[in-house]
């Protein structure tokens, strides 16, 4: 089976383990140097504090949650990530935080703005254009 014009790229979260595998990949031909991003951060910290606190209380705001921007700002100055302080914030009123639902939420809200011609693209939009640009060329 010919494998020519096939290109392969991955994203995934980063560790040292992971690193050296993308790496041996490299070396043996399995995937071209570029084609893989080790991301540093977690899904939920790719967004813009707006957009989180607006996903959070689209989600639970008939529960009375309000989680405003400020306060993700400010823990994540104390280098708490976003999805952690989330689980503990919504976890002090005995609500459980559903990952996937917030990135969905997330996705619908992105995906309005995105209309906006003059908004800052996203870490993994950033990432998606790099690849749209592998398959085209």
């Amino acid at each position: 089976m010919s494998t020519s014009g096939i290109q392969s790229y991955v994203i995934l979260d980063g560790n040292k383990q992971i690193k050296e595998k993308l790496q041996d990949w490299q070396r043996e031909g399995i995937i071209k140097q570029g084609n893989w991003t080790i991301w540093p951060l977690e899904f939920e910290d790719c967004f813009s504090f707006e957009t989180i606190a607006k996903a959070v209380n689209e989600l639970f705001g008939e529960k009375g949650i309000k989680l405003s921007e400020d306060q993700l700002r400010d823990h994540k100055r104390e280098g708490v990530t976003i999805v952690n302080y989330i689980k503990s914030f919504l976890r002090e009123k005995e609500i459980e935080l559903d990952k996937p639902e917030l990135a969905e939420k997330l996705a619908k809200i992105v995906s309005q703005e995105v209309k906006n011609p003059n908004r800052e693209k996203t870490g993994p939009e950033k990432e998606i254009e790099k690849i749209v640009k592998l398959v085209e060329d």
